[in-house]
């Protein structure tokens, strides 16, 4: 039997991904019961967007129901619509999302249609509830397997990740410069004046390039640390100055990089579902920031910069 998945669309999206997640095998069609606030912050669509992003496309399989959000009479007559036109089908319902009025036309329409469950996910628990059919006492949760990714965090929330492709590779960097960021926030004090040097120096005004770029800068009385850096980073040493072939990434991290290198690292130690450092955002008036750390759950901690 096909099966088509109710969604009360709201601004808290997650519950409806993770539910649309745990049914995709047998999912046909999804239903957006929505109102025109809603689709006015882009939240259907943000929820096809982040399904993509699990290689689940329904972008040709789905249907916008527009409803006046705070009248019963209009919610119930415009599913009842969509009950009708498909009669043949199995309904899940989520009961999570969409106003309080939106959920009771919703419970009203489907609770005498035959084959529907109707189900609700506690926020923000990995979990949903059977609340249709009753079978005397409510059973127990059943568990939501989906943890989202950062990515697909903020794909959520209708923001666009502007560096989708260079977030594995972040990663790796981080990770490979671990032992390096490490030995310079143990060291910062002896090093500050060498790290301020490549500032002053114009190193960060390279940050974007393309090419690699020959850096050499005048620098003599070295202090034991310093030197020690510019060894293990493989740089020339002369006698009044230091010099090296550097890349876009290794002047990223000379010039600010190395410290969110730290912070990734430090915060991948805890038991999380996802970090990413570096990420860039693009808010939905276009407006671009950086997460350099996040973590996804009930709790999060992130640096950010840029506007708002």
């Amino acid at each position: 039997m096909n099966h088509i998945h109710v969604c009360l669309v709201s601004e808290q999206t997650i519950p409806n991904i993770l539910s649309l997640y745990h049914n995709h095998n047998q999912l046909d069609r999804i239903i957006f019961c929505t109102s025109e606030k809603m689709e006015k912050l882009g939240k259907s669509d943000a929820i096809i967007n982040t399904l993509k992003l699990y290689d689940l496309d329904y972008s040709n399989k789905f249907d916008r129901v527009l409803v006046d959000q705070d009248c019963l009479e209009d919610c119930e007559a415009r599913l009842s619509n969509i009950a009708q036109k498909y009669s043949n089908h199995k309904f899940v319902v989520n009961l999570t999302g969409g106003t309080k009025i939106m959920v009771l036309g919703a419970y009203n329409v489907f609770k005498s249609i035959e084959n529907t469950q109707m189900i609700y996910t506690p926020i923000p628990k990995n979990e949903f509830i059977e609340v249709f059919p009753r079978k005397g006492d409510c059973g127990p949760p059943i568990p939501l397997n989906l943890r989202l990714s950062v990515d697909a965090y903020v794909t959520a929330y209708g923001i666009r990740t502007g560096n989708r492709d260079k977030i594995e590779q972040l990663k790796s960097n981080a990770i490979r410069n671990k032992e390096t960021s490490e030995w310079m926030i143990n060291n910062y004090v002896a090093i500050e004046d060498l790290l301020s040097s490549f500032i002053k120096e114009g190193l960060n005004e390279r940050r974007g390039d393309k090419k690699n770029y020959r850096f050499k800068m005048d620098c003599s009385n070295l202090r034991p640390k310093e030197r020690e850096l510019l060894l293990g980073l493989r740089f020339e040493i002369g006698r009044d100055s230091i010099e090296r072939m550097l890349t876009k990434y290794e002047i990223r991290f000379l010039t600010g990089d190395w410290l969110s290198d730290f912070c990734f690292n430090e915060v991948s130690k805890l038991s999380i579902d996802d970090c990413v450092t570096g990420i860039e955002l693009i808010s939905s008036k276009g407006t671009n920031n950086e997460f350099d750390v996040r973590e996804t759950g009930v709790k999060y901690n992130f640096i950010l910069e840029g506007e708002e």
